[in-house]
């Protein structure tokens, strides 16, 4: 019995991170640093760039139910730049 209990406990954990949650997302092109404040509030999540990597660089629209993941992925297509996770709720923008 015991052993059935902590396989099932591993089991919940190792799906807890793959079930990663969406949100509804809908940011129009615009300049990076505008796009990442209203992404990180439509998503409920913290996310940092730096002036550096933000300066003169535009996003592309993004809209849609996605996970941050993905809507960072798209967001930041083209520009150089790409997205780490930091933390469970947390991402930072990186060159």
């Amino acid at each position: 019995m015991k052993q059935q209990v902590m396989a099932a406990a591993a089991a919940v954990l190792v799906a807890g991170p793959a079930a990663a949650q969406t949100a509804a997302i809908d940011l129009p092109a615009q300049d990076l640093a505008s796009a990442v404040r209203q992404l990180a509030r439509q998503a409920n999540v913290q996310i940092l760039v730096g002036d550096r990597e933000a300066r003169g660089r535009r996003s592309n629209a993004v809209k849609g139910t996605m996970t941050v993941a993905a809507a960072l992925d798209q967001m930041l297509a083209g520009t150089g730049l790409a997205a780490r996770a930091t933390g469970p709720q947390s991402w930072a923008v990186v060159a």
